[in-house]
């Protein structure tokens, strides 16, 4: 209730004076050209225009609520703030709902504005604009394209700028917990504003997710990602990023309230493969084909013929980042292995076997999650695209087998050289470099080393996928025989 208050301050009147003043010269300006066409504007005509507008954003609303957030923000870091919520999370969190009243203000003054200027306008439910009207500034022609009903991409509207605006704010938070300097986070509040406004003329297509409009008019957001779903669920990710690194502060001896290092490196690297595999299937929207062929050059993998630098560096990141948390967990059970462990299990074989077990489980798990999260992302992102063609149906079985049994032997080969390397070194770091080194040989020709072959391109150029399971069952076999070999206790 006492955030509340600051809605009755005279900032709003401000704001909402030239709020009224742009919207006046925008309604004017397309009531005359419905006039001239002898078109009937409808309420949803009108309000989608003057909230989505970006101009009338970039200059008024957007300026207001950064100025808000960074005077809040500056006024409010200080040392009792922070003995107060125990925590820079928390704080983080109560400079959200602040800025959540704010978004509130301003969309109180929208509304204002659409009934002021819609009281006479039809309220049914329906495109009113004849199809074959081209008119680049009216906002409701290109949505309908998108969007069954003109109520849905008002809503729709409404949320993608509260959640554009909860954005902005959550970044500039997160600045002041990491960097508390007040001028330098009223200049980088000053970039904000900058690249707000020049992002989505000057940036390229290939830089669209880096343009702030996409983020906060759904105009845009159709327009650059084909839809208004994307540029949504990808404003949540950020947050939820945002939201995490503000925890990461409360760092304390490995824990974060009760969240131990290796649970909160779970959630990063949940939302770094969520947002990468989103990027990378927004470079199929123009495409329109099916999933089987987006999956099949996602995990194309690192074969040097035909590969592209983008699968490359995405089969490094989404795979040795799942083994490097793996290696987390396995070096510490590897690394206190003890006759006490041994004794409780009473032999090697049984805790080996308790311990692969494990490691199996958790890649099995991994490989269904991440082909579950493909499929939501393709899904949401391309909406009238079918999941196989006909062309398709013969390699189904092949895809799948590819990626359930060999991705499963690849991974486990990787924990098992991780594991042998480490029980000759003692040092979870060669290993990992062990197997870049690997991976980077593998661009110049090298393809008969054991890293990589999970990635369809072995496939695509020829490869068949059963060589492949008999290639990796024999060096997995290898693997173990030297793991259990050399498997050294420590004496406690």
């Amino acid at each position: 209730m006492r955030n509340l208050k600051e809605l009755f301050h005279w900032k709003w009147f401000i704001l909402l004076t030239g709020m009224y003043a742009f919207s006046y010269v925008e309604v004017r300006s397309i009531t005359k050209w419905a006039f001239t066409e002898h078109i009937q504007l409808s309420f949803y005509d009108v309000a989608l225009q003057l909230i989505g507008n970006i101009y009338l954003m970039l200059y008024f609303v957007v300026p207001f609520f950064i100025f808000q957030v960074t005077r809040h923000v500056n006024q409010h870091f200080n040392d009792v703030e922070l003995i107060r919520f125990r925590s820079y999370f928390k704080w983080g969190i109560n400079q959200l709902n602040i800025s959540l009243v704010n978004i509130l203000g301003i969309i109180i003054c929208y509304i204002f504005n659409l009934v002021i200027f819609n009281l006479s306008l039809s309220l049914k439910n329906e495109w009113g604009l004849p199809s074959n009207i081209i008119h680049p500034d009216i906002n409701s022609i290109f949505l309908e394209n998108a969007f069954t009903t003109p109520i849905l991409a008002l809503l729709m509207q409404f949320l993608q700028l509260i959640l554009g605006l909860l954005l902005i704010g959550s970044g500039l938070i997160l600045w002041k917990i990491y960097i508390p300097n007040e001028k330098l986070l009223q200049l980088v509040a000053a970039l904000v504003f900058i690249i707000n406004i020049f992002s989505f003329k000057m940036f390229p297509d290939s830089l669209k997710f880096l343009r702030l409009p996409n983020y906060l008019t759904l105009y845009h957001s159709v327009q650059d990602f084909g839809n208004g779903y994307s540029s949504i669920l990808l404003t949540i990710i950020l947050m939820l990023i945002f939201c995490l690194l503000w925890k990461m502060k409360d760092f304390r001896v490995a824990k974060i309230r009760g969240v131990s290092a290796y649970q909160f490196g779970i959630m990063i690297y949940g939302s770094i493969l969520i947002i990468g595999t989103y990027f990378m299937i927004q470079n199929f929207i123009k495409e329109k084909t099916s999933f089987i062929n987006i999956f099949l050059q996602l995990l194309y993998g690192t074969h040097y013929e035909g590969y592209t630098y983008m699968a490359f560096l995405y089969y490094i990141i989404i795979f040795f980042g799942f083994i490097y948390l793996l290696q987390i967990r396995m070096i510490e059970e590897l690394d206190m292995m003890s006759f006490y462990k041994i004794i409780r299990y009473r032999s090697y074989k049984k805790w080996f076997v308790h311990w692969f077990w494990i490691q199996l489980k958790s890649c099995a798990i991994f490989l269904i999650v991440l082909l579950l999260v493909s499929i939501v992302i393709w899904k949401t992102t391309l909406v009238n695209v079918p999941f196989t063609t006909n062309k398709d149906y013969e390699t189904v079985g092949i895809v799948a087998y590819h990626y359930f049994v060999n991705g499963l032997l690849q991974l486990v080969l990787y924990i098992l050289l991780i594991s042998c390397l480490f029980q000759f070194y003692r040092d979870y770091t060669i290993s990992l470099i062990t197997l870049s080194v690997f991976l980077i040989s593998m661009m110049f020709g090298l393809s008969f080393l054991p890293v990589g072959l999970n990635g369809y391109g072995h496939v695509l150029m020829g490869t068949s996928a059963s060589i492949i399971s008999v290639y990796l069952v024999i060096l997995n076999i290898v693997a173990i025989y030297i793991f259990v070999r050399n498997m050294k206790i420590k004496n406690v």
